[in-house]
């Protein structure tokens, strides 16, 4: 996975840079692509849901919706989601 190459570049003595941009890039490309597809997804849905429909469809992608944190083991330190207080 391009998560998994960024990781084994990042644990190199000499990591290469320019590589890790590249990775970076691409990375953030496919999670941009994957939000549009989810979004369009859910929009073409909810086009044919009855309001009964909408709701239960709602509860179902919310948790796709719900913050992102990452935690730092014993720093206490998280990088808060799009969704967050």
């Amino acid at each position: 996975s391009g998560k998994r190459s960024l990781f084994t570049e990042l644990k190199r003595a000499q990591p290469d840079t320019g590589s890790l941009s590249q990775m970076a890039i691409q990375i953030g490309n496919l999670h941009n692509q994957l939000k549009y597809e989810t979004n369009q997804f859910y929009l073409n849905i909810r086009s044919i849901c009855t309001p009964a429909q909408s709701k239960i469809l709602e509860e179902a992608f919310q948790p796709l919706f719900k913050s992102e944190t990452l935690a730092f083991p014993g720093h206490g330190r998280q990088r808060q989601g799009f969704n967050s207080p």
